[in-house]
């Protein structure tokens, strides 16, 4: 496995910057809201905050077990990383089970966030940074609150290990999906299940687009399903061929035009929301995750 992370032009799919200094395999990466840092995660037990313009290595946070997940908060003021657990025979179960803020512009703890009973896949932060919200192998979705790292809300429903969330763009839903063939929406506000979507080969990751009328799950079979929120309908369904490999990771550009998918054929791709298309492609010399 490549142990970089690297950046790339969208306009002309030019390599720009390669990320070098993590001593494991690269597991997770986000842009700062500004667009001026980059946040890594490893399973060197580390993530990492890099400078997007130069590629330096700006500060290095360091954790009892390998890093699963990484997000910046809304104003980029917070980091949270998460360790992970046993996602394959490679790789041990997560002795630690904790979620991780820290002050970005310092490297200082903030809060470490216990209540999972096994590893953490996946973090995000509500849309007005006040919640953050978790995904488990221990098969829950839990929500905290910043400022104090108090447990707010575990939700229950999904039969197996639940490998990603994402809240809406006005954060009143969240959605999270796994294993267990179900990616589900959650109301906020009522701690309450609002929607079952179900997606026969399970889910690697889910996101909402950035109008939040539609949620978007990847995975092995069908590799990329889109559904309507306020209905349940599936608007896309992309099964793709024998040889073809699963998406594995979702995100959207800042200004919503594009949708980038992680793939287990060692690329990035780019995806046109508006055709349903993928327009370019970005090599890497080894799988992508989140």
């Amino acid at each position: 496995m490549d142990k970089t992370a690297k950046l790339w032009e969208v306009a002309t799919g030019r390599e720009i910057r390669t990320l070098r200094s993590h001593t494991g395999w690269v597991t997770s990466v986000a842009f700062s809201p500004d667009g001026r840092s980059v946040v890594t995660a490893s399973r060197d037990r580390t993530a990492k905050l890099w400078d997007a313009a130069t590629g330096e290595e700006v500060r290095t946070f360091r954790h009892p077990d390998w890093v699963s997940t990484v997000a910046f908060s809304p104003d980029g003021h917070l980091l949270a990383s998460a360790c992970g657990g046993k996602t394959s025979e490679l790789v041990g179960e997560s002795a630690d089970k904790s979620i991780w803020l820290w002050d970005s512009r310092d490297g200082e703890q903030v809060h470490r966030l216990v209540g999972h009973e096994k590893g953490i896949l996946s973090v995000a932060f509500s849309p007005d940074g006040h919640l953050l919200a978790s995904a488990g192998e221990d098969g829950t979705v839990r929500t905290w609150e910043v400022a104090t790292g108090r447990e707010l809300q575990t939700f229950r429903g999904h039969g197996s290990v639940v490998r990603s969330v994402a809240f809406s763009p006005d954060g009143r839903w969240l959605a999270s999906a796994g294993n267990d063939a179900i990616a589900r929406i959650w109301d906020v506000a009522k701690r309450s299940e609002l929607r079952v979507l179900r997606m026969a080969g399970g889910s690697f990751a889910v996101a909402f687009n950035p109008d939040g009328k539609e949620i978007i799950a990847v995975g092995p079979s069908p590799r990329l399903v889109i559904w309507e929120v306020s209905t349940g309908r599936v608007v896309l369904e992309v099964s793709g061929g024998d040889d073809e490999l699963p998406f594995s990771a979702i995100a959207f550009s800042g200004d919503g035009k594009w949708m980038a998918l992680g793939s287990g054929d060692h690329t990035a791709k780019l995806w046109d929301p508006k055709t349903n298309r993928v327009v370019r492609s970005f090599g890497h010399p080894a799988p992508y995750s989140e």
